[in-house]
């Protein structure tokens, strides 16, 4: 087993480190990560015109009250969920502009420029129900900026801004200014030929296209050669699949399985979303996608990554024994495992390079997605009708936001239960091994003379008795912890900055997101990386402040949440 362990820590984990460094991936995830507003608004809007009742939707189309609700909630979806390709372009854009270290907004700002031209032009417009449509030039429909156009708003948002970047090194096309000339007039007018030339080449590109195709856009030769093809994969058992088992294989090596897969996975899911969006707005009762964004939050991930909330109740209810071995773990990470985050449960069992938890932290999800994805394809449970739900919405109430239906909620609970049986025998597997490990080191040192050795007395930790108006009249020291979210850092970050105040430090301690960083320039002394985003350690180091120390986080004092070996190091950091 050791030799296995140690084979995924030299060959696996670099290469998927890698794969989670590459800009970009990161761009296309960082892209759809923008949006996670605009989509929950626009969910919670379908929700709302939808919720399974008569009544409630008689009253909706009837009543003045509730007329004015649904228009609202149109208005709402026509302004998000309708251009969401739009917001994809700019967001993946933007995000690989800044990757090249350059300012502004101009990449976004190009690429949907090309997005906008590429694309259709005229509107199918009805004058009135039953009419004939009438094919009027000079307009954007919102069909041709919605999901089906996600596809190519990623490759027209990377291409174009690699294009615009390599145009951008070329010192010919760059109109330089006097120094006295504030630097965003002199960067717009270094960006300007390099623009210029991109769009010409993007846009007679578009057109030679078209008149290769027999008049087909770009949107149409991509969704029928690689979208739907694609979609039609993705929404299949082998997805079910193949998409937990990533996630969870990526977080058992210690790397963040969503970081990792997202920009895979998220478009191709946000598109199946969309469709099962557009068809209960519709309010269709055929022809809806199983496997969506929703559907693993709602069915597969009960408890974070692994379904590992199946694993906390397994170890409180697996009898006295496990009780007791694993009281310290289930007391720290039981609450915040409710709402889905388990870092303290991945890095603190351990659950990374640990065979024994590791085996059902890849089946339990899998599992889940396999009997979710059947009972949803064969109609005993309704499909989900949002673009997305909070991650952090508990097991079954994320079953009903879904899909709006009491089937969702009941299929949801039904998988967080067998989450639990499916961990149970392991976590009693793991208590008999220790016992076995410990018989034999007994039994190995019984009737040997072992050499006592003193063991260096632990300094014992006493609370300073020092007021409040004396901690801060010392100098403040700032560490600043970052984890994908911001989530799990913050529960450590609240620990360390109430251990260094014990100590008589004046401690400020809190924690952001990995995308925040930048913003926070200045703001900190000493960085702190969650080790789940270990695997983008050297991109977030040329992102932080040159001057500040910047270091991951040890597995175990992270899972643990010691504040006190965390503190200490952090201390260590800023007196180096």
């Amino acid at each position: 087993m050791e030799k296995i362990v140690a084979f995924m820590e030299k060959h696996i984990v670099p290469t998927a480190t890698k794969i989670g460094h590459q800009r970009h991936l990161i761009a296309i995830r960082n892209g759809f990560l923008g949006m996670i507003a605009l989509t929950m608004l626009s969910s919670i809007c379908v929700l709302i015109r939808n919720f399974p009742s008569d009544t409630y939707k008689l009253w909706l189309t009837t009543s003045e009250f509730g007329m004015h609700v649904n228009e609202i909630c149109q208005n709402i979806s026509w302004g998000t969920f309708s251009f969401m390709a739009l917001f994809a372009c700019f967001g993946i854009a933007d995000s690989l502009w800044k990757s090249y270290d350059r300012k502004g907004m101009e990449g976004a700002l190009v690429a949907v420029a090309i997005f906008m031209a590429i694309s259709p032009q005229t509107v199918n417009y009805v004058a009135s129900e039953g009419a004939e449509a009438i094919l009027v030039k000079g307009g954007l429909a919102s069909a041709n900026f919605g999901a089906t156009a996600l596809f190519t708003a990623i490759i027209v948002a990377l291409l174009s801004v690699e294009l615009l970047n390599y145009f951008y090194n070329k010192d010919f096309l760059k109109i330089k200014l006097p120094d006295a000339v504030p630097p965003a007039v002199a960067r717009s007018f270094e960006s300007m030929l390099p623009g210029m030339v991109t769009l010409t080449i993007f846009i007679v590109g578009g057109y030679i296209l078209r008149a290769l195709c027999g008049g087909m856009y770009l949107n149409d030769v991509i969704a029928t050669i690689v979208q739907t093809p694609l979609q039609g994969l993705t929404d299949s058992l082998g997805s079910a699949i193949l998409i937990p088992f990533g996630n969870s294989f990526f977080w058992s090596l210690g790397l963040h399985g969503q970081d990792i897969m997202s920009p895979i996975t998220t478009p191709l899911l946000t598109a199946l979303s969309a469709e099962n969006m557009a068809l209960a707005g519709a309010g269709a009762t055929t022809g809806y996608n199983t496997i969506t964004s929703p559907f693993f939050y709602a069915f597969v991930w009960h408890g974070g990554a692994g379904a590992t909330i199946g694993l906390m109740l397994a170890m409180v209810l697996g009898g006295k024994k496990v009780r007791e071995r694993n009281k310290a773990i289930t007391s720290l990470a039981l609450g915040p495992s409710i709402f889905n985050i388990n870092e303290p449960v991945i890095f603190g069992v351990p659950i990374v390079l640990n065979p024994i938890y590791a085996i059902p932290f890849i089946i339990a999800p899998i599992v889940n997605s396999v009997i979710s994805y059947l009972a949803i394809s064969s109609g005993l449970v309704a499909p989900t009708i949002v673009q997305s739900i909070p991650w952090v919405t508990p097991a079954v109430l994320s079953g009903f936001l879904a899909t709006g239906h009491w089937t969702g909620a009941l299929l949801s609970a039904f998988t967080f239960v067998l989450s639990i049986v499916i961990y149970l025998p392991f976590v009693k597997a793991s208590v008999v091994m220790e016992e076995k490990e410990m018989a034999k080191k007994l039994a190995e040192a019984n009737g040997i003379e072992i050499e006592e050795i003193e063991e260096e007395k632990k300094e014992e930790v006493q609370e300073v008795t020092i007021s409040e108006d004396e901690i801060l009249d010392k100098p403040e020291m700032r560490i600043m912890l970052a984890c994908a979210g911001g989530m799990s850092t913050s529960l450590l970050a609240r620990k360390i900055q109430d251990y260094g105040r014990t100590k008589g430090h004046n401690v400020k301690s809190w924690a952001i997101g990995i995308s925040s960083i930048p913003e926070a320039s200045g703001s900190y002394d000493v960085l702190l990386l969650g080790p789940q985003v270990k695997h983008l350690r050297d991109e977030l180091r040329e992102k932080s402040d040159a001057d500040k120390p910047v270091e991951v986080i040890k597995s175990q004092d992270y899972g643990t949440m010691n504040a006190e070996a965390v503190f200490n190091r952090a201390l260590e950091l800023l007196k180096q």
